[in-house]
């Protein structure tokens, strides 16, 4: 019995020293990562709204399971965003564009304008052409020097 417990203390130490420097010995995933898996995540959320779609013209749809299985594209949704916020931060070009475009609205507030804009504008001046078209028809309001 005296010997059980210390080397039950000592085997919990090492197995939480191991597992300690196994967990900071993990690769960071890269900003090619990130994206990779934000495509990833979007091509899944694409399929599952082509069956959603699908289910409707057919009038398959259960409505009443339809909020529940929305949860799951909701967090679908925010993982997706948070991959594309890593790879715009690691330098992600497309990214960048991407998640300034997944948060653009119609009729938006200056301080949303801000939030879109900006990145918008750097992926413009990185020369994403797309980035640059979203740009004019959301956030250039010269125009309205006009009026």
């Amino acid at each position: 019995m005296k010997v059980t417990f210390p080397c039950l203390l000592l085997l919990n130490l090492l197995s939480s020293t191991v597992c300690a420097t196994s967990a900071s010995s993990l690769p960071m995933p890269s900003p090619d990562d990130y994206f990779e898996r934000a495509q990833n995540r979007a091509e899944q959320l694409k399929t599952q709204f082509d069956e959603y779609v699908a289910l409707e013209a057919s009038g398959k749809l259960d409505t009443k399971a339809l909020p529940e299985s929305l949860k799951g594209v909701e967090s679908d949704m925010a993982a997706m965003q948070h991959d594309l916020k890593m790879a715009a931060e690691g330098g992600r070009v497309v990214a960048t564009y991407m998640l300034a475009n997944m948060q653009s609205r119609f009729g938006m507030g200056d301080e949303q304008r801000k939030q879109v804009c900006e990145p918008m504008h750097k992926a413009m001046d990185k020369g994403l052409l797309a980035a640059a078209v979203g740009y004019y028809y959301q956030c250039d309001q010269t125009y309205m020097r006009f009026d």
